[in-house]
């Protein structure tokens, strides 16, 4: 049995956190965790939209307060988590003029729903746009040469309790890069930054023989994507594949006979 948990830049690590932590408080340890985030998370720290984000959670408020991680959100992005939580209409002045621009400006499409549930929670995805790829790819590109890799504080911070609660309750942890457009992946100055990203989560998973990084870069081609970093559903059923093979052989390797 499994369980695909979706979650938001927005938030960098923290929900991945925060979902663990509960879990196991509620069902108990699991068997194995796989988390996949694309390359461009692991430097964000909270912002405004992560605050709105946060606000959204099914939680009471505090909730936080129980998890080993500290948000280490300043006295302005508390100030936007109230008020995104409990005066809605005011925390999310721009998401509400997002709505009125597209009343305004296209009538037809204010109802369109481009995402389908099936039954078992799964949305696919079809939709593709080459000419937003290409755009993001060099934006992405332009930003790699001028940044070079780092984990920020926050996500240092999950991070580091994912490993610690995969050693205590002696589960399989498996971190994974997210699937890009080719493009990107072939492109100098992102192969540079993909290489600190490999060493640095290398050592990661060297600490714990819990933790295991699957040093996979999996490159979509144009037509698959939706930007430079996300998918459709047929890439997406392609990298499924290539991370399954990936941690059946990790399995493999360590004599362990349960599936991933």
């Amino acid at each position: 049995q499994a369980v695909n948990l979706a979650t938001t830049a927005g938030i960098a690590l923290l929900d991945d956190v925060w979902m663990l932590e509960e879990h196991i408080v509620r069902y108990g340890p699991p068997g194995n965790v796989l988390v996949v985030h694309t390359a461009d998370v692991w430097d964000r720290d909270i912002a405004l939209e992560g605050s709105v984000l946060i606000a959204k959670i099914p939680r009471p408020w505090g909730f936080w307060r129980a998890s080993a991680v500290d948000p280490g959100l300043d006295s302005d992005l508390w100030l936007d988590i109230f008020l995104a939580r409990y005066v809605p209409l005011y925390g999310e002045t721009g998401s509400l003029l997002t709505v009125l621009s597209r009343a305004i400006l296209s009538p037809d499409q204010l109802f369109e729903n481009p995402f389908r549930m099936e039954p078992d929670g799964y949305i696919p995805v079809s939709q593709t746009s080459s000419d937003g790829t290409l755009k993001d790819t060099e934006e992405t590109i332009s930003k790699l040469k001028q940044n070079a890799f780092y984990i920020s504080h926050v996500n240092q911070a999950s991070l580091d309790q994912m490993v610690a609660l995969a050693d205590e309750h002696d589960f399989d942890l498996y971190l994974a890069n997210g699937p890009l457009y080719e493009g990107l992946v072939q492109a100098g100055a992102a192969q540079e930054y993909f290489a600190d990203l490999s060493q640095t989560l290398e050592e990661i998973a060297g600490r714990s023989n819990n933790v295991h990084y699957l040093n996979l870069l999996a490159g979509m081609p144009l037509e698959q994507m939706q930007n430079v970093d996300h998918v459709n559903h047929e890439a997406a059923e392609v990298y499924s594949q290539m991370l399954a093979v990936e941690i059946s052989r990790i399995k493999a390797s360590a004599g362990t006979v349960n599936p991933p």
